[in-house]
């Protein structure tokens, strides 16, 4: 058995309010757009529907600027996209040099549709529809700027008087993923995942399992992935000469 079941658990947003209807996964929002796009629906569920919404993407990432394009062609009153992180510089700093990944601002087809786009946004909690106390209506946060103290990591800081409330109806959280999600037939072949991710050593061999990919290194490039699927197959083979 070779486990390739990725780091699908998404990162959530644990803020006042995350109950409130409305507030979605990004992936699940894309997922629905995709098999609409293949007929497999036949009509977004309503939860999933930019039409008339303002909608608010959390995160300013690939997967965040995905949901853009899609919300604008579903009607959306308006988009906008949120990172807590610094706007990237538009050319290369010498501190990220090749190979590194170049940390740069993209500007993907999606957004070229249309959307607020703003950096150092902190979300502080989602407030409940004036209309529909179970729905949400509106996102309080704060600018923040990143400081750093006795060479520790950088860590944001409130901007005194930022605080602002926008009005959203539909909420796009796309902050990434932490692992691999829980399952009951992981624990049942012994591949327990520590932190998010499945050893090779508790993976394989009593078990008569191997695990590859994200599942093992956590979420990181399809490439690696791949080449990691590569190496797999070929300890799967030389472990399976061995044994004939």
């Amino acid at each position: 058995i070779v486990l390739a079941v990725g780091a699908r658990r998404k990162r959530d947003l644990v803020i006042p309010g995350r109950e409130l209807g409305g507030i979605c996964f990004a992936v699940d929002y894309l997922a629905a757009q995709n098999r609409l796009n293949s007929r497999e629906l036949h009509a977004l569920p309503p939860e999933l529907d930019a039409r008339g919404k303002n909608v608010v993407v959390l995160g300013g990432g690939d997967t965040g600027s995905d949901c853009v394009g899609p919300a604008r062609r579903q009607g959306a009153l308006s988009v906008s996209q949120y990172e807590i992180l610094p706007r990237p510089p538009v050319n290369r700093s010498e501190s990220n040099p090749w190979p590194e990944w170049p940390r740069t601002l993209r500007t993907s087809s999606s957004h070229e549709e249309g959307c607020e786009r703003r950096w150092n946004i902190s979300s502080l909690a989602f407030v409940s529809s004036e209309t529909d106390a179970e729905k949400v209506g509106g996102l309080k946060a704060e600018e923040v700027t990143w400081r750093m103290e006795n060479n520790r990591p950088p860590v944001p800081a409130p901007v005194p008087g930022s605080t602002f409330t926008k009005k959203v109806d539909l909420v796009l959280l796309a902050l990434g993923f932490t692992g691999v999600e829980d399952s009951a037939w992981l624990d049942g072949l012994g591949c327990i995942p520590a932190q998010g991710r499945i050893s090779r050593a508790d993976g394989g061999q009593k078990a008569g399992a191997y695990a590859c990919g994200d599942a093992v290194s956590g979420p990181s490039l399809v490439v690696r992935a791949i080449n990691d699927g590569l190496e797999t197959a070929r300890r799967v083979l030389h472990d399976y000469e061995l044994h004939t």
